[in-house]
């Protein structure tokens, strides 16, 4: 696949987002309390991943692969791993492993040693940058991070997740001001965009902040 073949996908990929979004956002607090303290980032994404895959009101209608692994040629007619993504969706009658929409997961608002730590910094260069450097989602028009927002308070992490964007611009490459989706008390969702490394072409980053608490 071409970077121009994922481009046109952006509508769809949105519509599939928008479609995960509440069962992403209503699983998260059941899929923590379940773990007890047991809280690491896998743990969370395999049990939410196994509980999206099982809902009645996505069955036939989105894909699921945790740990999914994406390849990219190298030149010589192989095919080189890219890394590996936390989970990736796409639609059922999509047969094309190179379409799809991924979800790269890091938790946010992290107590450690007696005090929160937003680790916004963390989510912006080990998350949002793999998007923009082409590790991730090489080639199409959306990705999106999933923040696990452990003390529920996600309006805080909102706030340090664009602080850091903005603050790693060099990094991020980001392009205006972050446009927000959707909001309520469990959830802050909002879209920024980024110039890809070398290629030029231009990426969107969906951002769900999701609380984890009960």
């Amino acid at each position: 696949m071409t970077a121009d073949d994922g481009r046109g996908w952006l509508g769809n990929f949105r519509i599939l987002s928008d479609r995960l979004l509440p069962h992403i956002v209503g699983l998260i607090p059941s899929c923590v309390h379940s773990l007890g303290a047991d809280v690491s980032e896998d743990a969370i994404t395999r049990n939410l991943v196994s509980r999206l895959a099982i809902s009645p009101e996505l069955r036939g209608v989105v894909v699921l692969e945790y740990n999914f692994e994406p390849f990219l040629p190298d030149g010589r007619g192989n095919q080189q791993s890219t890394g590996r993504i936390d989970f990736i969706a796409r639609p059922a009658d999509v047969w094309n492993r190179d379409l799809y929409v991924a979800y790269e997961c890091k938790r946010l608002n992290v107590r450690e040693s007696g005090r929160i730590r937003s680790r916004a910094s963390e989510y912006v260069l080990n998350g949002v940058c793999r998007f923009v450097t082409g590790q991730y989602s090489a080639g199409l028009p959306l990705g999106c991070m999933l923040g696990y927002v452990e003390d529920g308070d996600v309006g805080f992490a909102n706030q340090r997740v664009r602080k850091m964007i903005n603050a790693h611009s060099s990094a991020t490459s980001v392009i205006g001001l972050p446009i927000t989706l959707s909001e309520d008390t469990r959830h802050i969702q909002f879209e920024t965009v980024h110039s890809r490394s070398g290629s030029g072409g231009r990426l969107r980053v969906r951002h769900i902040l999701a609380s984890c608490v009960c």
